[in-house]
């Protein structure tokens, strides 16, 4: 009988080109994996709007030089939070958020007083009190940085709703401190009457109170200014008598 001898991995010798083949292919997969992995890195990091898991950092010092795009990059932070195509696990989204609040506080020193800044830096500090093992005075923070952006802009004479909506937004619907909204409601109404928020506003705070005159009184308002305006037609005039219609020309002096 012939001596079969047998091979490295305990085959006979016959079979080990087909071990080796099989190697090669094992391999050959393994590197093509890793590539491939490879490639997936560095197409998200490069753009990292593409990637949920992918969290950029601000890498620039905060100055008067730097701070609008400090303020833009910030506030898409605490955009990526809300929206939720990003799909953030809890840890990401705190992280963005906690950013999102630094960065705009240094934009807040270096550049005091502007009213976008401290919009935009009261927007963050909501965003933040939402997110698990947050600071217990986001939410009061908010409100001081609204507060101080209706005062700048009194002092400047601009006349703009966004921080009176925001302040009326926060003591509604985070603080549950709707009475305290009436301040703020009432103050854009004499900047613009005609903004419909401020009548969903009351709505909802005479709703709460089961006062039904007021809850109907505002949705009227609301429906009338969330309305869009059509323009109609003017209707040419009829004669008293159903024919042609007729003009009347003042007499000559």
């Amino acid at each position: 009988m012939p001596i079969v001898k047998k091979g490295l991995i305990g085959q006979p010798t016959n079979q080990r080109g087909s071990n080796k083949l099989l190697i090669t292919v094992i391999i050959l997969g393994a590197v093509l994996v890793a590539d491939l992995v490879l490639l997936f890195w560095v197409n998200t990091h490069k753009n990292p709007a593409n990637n949920s898991s992918a969290v950029p950092a601000f890498n620039q010092p905060v100055n008067a030089q730097t701070a609008p795009a400090a303020q833009e990059f910030a506030m898409a932070r605490a955009n990526d939070v809300l929206f939720p195509g990003k799909n953030l696990t809890p840890e990401q989204a705190k992280a963005s958020a906690d950013e999102a609040v630094g960065l705009l506080e240094q934009v807040n020193q270096v550049a005091p007083n502007n009213p976008q800044t401290l919009s935009n830096l009261g927007r963050a500090y909501i965003v933040q009190s939402m997110q698990a093992g947050a600071p217990t005075d986001s939410l009061t923070k908010a409100e001081t940085v609204f507060r101080q952006g209706i005062t700048v802009q009194a002092k400047v004479g601009q006349k703009i709703i966004v921080p009176y909506r925001q302040l009326a937004w926060l003591y509604i619907y985070k603080l549950n401190q709707p009475d305290k909204a009436l301040e703020p409601i009432n103050q854009g109404i004499k900047i613009d009457s005609t903004y419909p928020d401020w009548y969903a506003f009351l709505v909802d705070i005479y709703k709460a109170k089961g006062d039904t005159v007021n809850v109907k009184k505002y949705q009227a308002l609301f429906d009338k200014y969330a309305t869009p305006v059509v323009a109609k037609p003017v209707a040419k005039p009829a004669s008293p008598a159903g024919g042609p219609a007729t003009t009347k020309v003042a007499p000559k002096k």
